[in-house]
């Protein structure tokens, strides 16, 4: 490249970088060498410009695009939480029906009349006292078979009658639970 530039050269240089007049334009106007060498500087001065913008905006996208991972993350903490909490109470939802039998009450002078469906699938008709089975009953087992008789302490005590589901009928003794006839 030619050191002595005439004021007209100058100018087309000026006008070039400036983007006034075209590559094609300067390049009729000056050697194909000295066009090249005139890219060159543009490039230089291209990524110059580039060096000497603000940093703030470029830091501001890049704080932006953490913070917004950081909440993506705080999103998907507060969902696991969220959807450990419903299956929680799904347990506890799940454990109450589970083992939660059907009771329908009847308060008379002497006890309570009572029918509950048990959780292995038996019925109980009969009277309560302090919470347990006390005094005369039905018990219905899913097989079609029944006990009529005496409780003491949620415990058969006393003369019964065991109706099997074939139709038999047996009349039974209990002491404290243990079948004596």
């Amino acid at each position: 490249m030619r050191e002595n530039l005439t004021t007209e050269e100058e100018s087309f240089l000026a006008k070039w970088l400036d983007g006034t007049i075209s590559d094609a334009t300067l390049k009729e106007l000056v050697s194909e060498e000295d066009f090249m060498e005139y890219k060159k500087i543009k490039s230089g001065l291209d990524l110059l410009d580039q060096l000497e913008r603000p940093v703030a905006p470029t830091f501001n996208s890049v704080k932006s695009s953490i913070e917004q991972k950081r909440n993506l993350k705080k999103t998907q903490q507060s969902f696991k939480w969220g959807l450990s909490i419903a299956a929680s109470i799904l347990v506890v939802l799940g454990c109450y029906f589970a083992f939660n039998f059907e009771e329908i009450t009847h308060e008379t002078s002497y006890a309570e009349q009572k029918t509950i469906t048990l959780p292995d699938g038996n019925t109980f008709i009969g009277e309560f006292k302090n919470g347990v089975r006390n005094g005369m009953g039905i018990k219905f087992y899913p097989n079609g078979a029944t006990y009529t008789g005496c409780w003491v302490n949620d415990i058969r005590h006393g003369k019964g009658v065991k109706n099997h589901a074939n139709g038999t009928r047996v009349e039974v003794e209990y002491v404290n639970g243990e079948k004596i006839i």
